[in-house]
């Protein structure tokens, strides 16, 4: 079994469309193909087959592959300023995914990292979620996990309690559950993933109405609105979070 780094397994959190604006619906194995140079990912328009004939251009690691535990998920990611959107290799076109921008504590000795993207991951509703608590009450929901991890101990992502005995940090818990509505992770522009053993990724969920749709993507946090309709008077506030004051119409909370 290859069993990724930290640093490399994290790359695979974008394992999403090449196209920016592009959505896919993950019926079955998704595979994204990688390649890091600095803090810098992209990603192979091409078949497994063909990523494994390649040899990495100088300066460049190359990532192997994971499958995704959402639904579907969408790519708006733009690269820093001087930072190509893609390149092209051995005929093979690479994209821009995300930056990485190194490690955060998530508390009691227990490292994460932040990673900047734009990549809205969408669970539909009856979707089994994989989760773990933290001991100061956070949650982290896993959106990918590496494919020979999976293939060898024969995990399907998509049964209650598949990940059930894994090891996790000293006080966290891990859970799944069957959604009864849709959930959307997005971190708006910077997530925070935990990294379990180098076989899995698992994005902070911070979802203060429990709408299913995560406080940086939310456009009422206060009030759950998991159909995130807007305002027709401001559209970047959610229309339950319109309120009128003598200013005129306000945001509650947002």
């Amino acid at each position: 079994m290859r069993n990724l780094t930290k640093t490399a397994l994290f790359f695979r959190l974008l394992f999403v469309a090449v196209l920016s604006g592009y959505s896919v619906s993950a019926a079955s194995q998704i595979y994204s193909l990688e390649y890091k140079t600095g803090p810098y990912v992209y990603r192979c328009d091409c078949t497994v087959a063909e990523f494994d004939s390649l040899t990495p251009p100088q300066g460049y690691q190359s990532v192997l592959r994971v499958e995704g535990a959402m639904n579907s998920w969408e790519i708006t990611s733009v690269p820093p300023q001087g930072v190509a959107s893609s390149f092209v290799h051995a005929g093979f076109t690479f994209d821009y995914l995300a930056t990485l921008l190194g490690n955060v504590s998530l508390g009691a000795g227990v490292n994460g990292f932040r990673v900047e993207r734009d990549i809205p991951f969408t669970f539909d509703a009856g979707s089994v979620v994989h989760e773990l608590s933290a001991p100061d009450g956070k949650v982290y929901t896993m959106f990918i996990a590496d494919i020979d991890y999976l293939e060898t101990t024969d995990i399907v992502m998509g049964n209650l309690d598949a990940f059930i005995g894994m090891s996790v940090p000293a006080g966290w818990a891990y859970s799944s559950r069957v959604l009864v509505n849709p959930l959307v992770l997005d971190a708006g522009g910077v997530a925070t993933v935990y990294n379990n053993g180098g076989n899995s990724l698992w994005e902070l969920t911070e979802d203060a109405d429990s709408d299913g749709v995560t406080d940086a993507g939310d456009n009422c946090i206060s009030i759950a609105n998991p159909d995130q309709e807007p305002s027709s008077v401001n559209p970047s506030c959610g229309a339950v979070c319109e309120t009128a004051s003598c200013a005129g119409v306000t945001c509650v909370n947002h």
